[in-house]
């Protein structure tokens, strides 16, 4: 459902910007889980925002493989990346169930800890990580270094989130605002 969304952004702004996407989101991905335990909650709220995430990162890496390695050496690198995608995965529960099973704290629900180092440890790893991607295709259009600005293009939410995007656009940059009250004055 929102992947051919994922696909027009990253064809126009690029699979960098795409992977950049998906890194905000990834990491709070665990943290909505603190929030609330409601079943319903816990099954429309953070697996949503999961599958949003996840899909821009995971079509972005794939994407960025494609353009970045030459055909004669794709296939070994899509393996090297589901290698290191898998054992990642596997360090990353293993280290999960030993802590359930072995750290004894009283402040907090073991798993809700897990699911806030879970965040912790995603974030430090989009900080360190994401400045050494760089884009490969030339043909996108220059990046915007607050996400926001995105927002107005993935038309899923621009109905329920284009009353705020606008009201932050103009807190940000206040000459928009005017351009917006000098054409209303037009019309009218």
């Amino acid at each position: 459902m929102i992947m051919p969304l994922w696909g027009k952004f990253a064809d126009k702004y690029g699979n960098r910007e795409l992977i950049r996407m998906g890194s905000l989101i990834i990491p709070f991905i665990p943290i909505f889980w603190l929030f609330n335990t409601s079943p319903i909650y816990l099954i429309l709220i953070p697996q949503l925002i999961s599958g949003i995430g996840w899909s821009a990162f995971n079509l972005g890496a794939s994407n960025f493989i494609y353009d970045a390695v030459t055909v004669q050496r794709r296939g070994i690198v899509i393996a090297y990346y589901s290698l290191l995608n898998g054992v990642a995965v596997f360090i990353g529960a293993s280290l999960g169930g030993l802590t359930a099973q072995y750290l004894h704290i009283s402040f907090m629900n073991i798993f809700l800890f897990i699911f806030l180092i879970s965040g912790i440890g995603r974030m430090i790893m989009v900080i360190f990580m994401l400045p050494h991607i760089k884009e490969v295709r030339k043909e996108t259009t220059p990046i915007n270094k607050n996400p926001l600005f995105y927002i107005k293009h993935l038309n899923f939410i621009n109905g329920t989130i284009h009353p705020i995007y606008g009201t932050l656009r103009n807190m940000m940059h206040p000459s928009s605002a005017l351009k917006l009250k000098k054409n209303k004055e037009k019309i009218s």
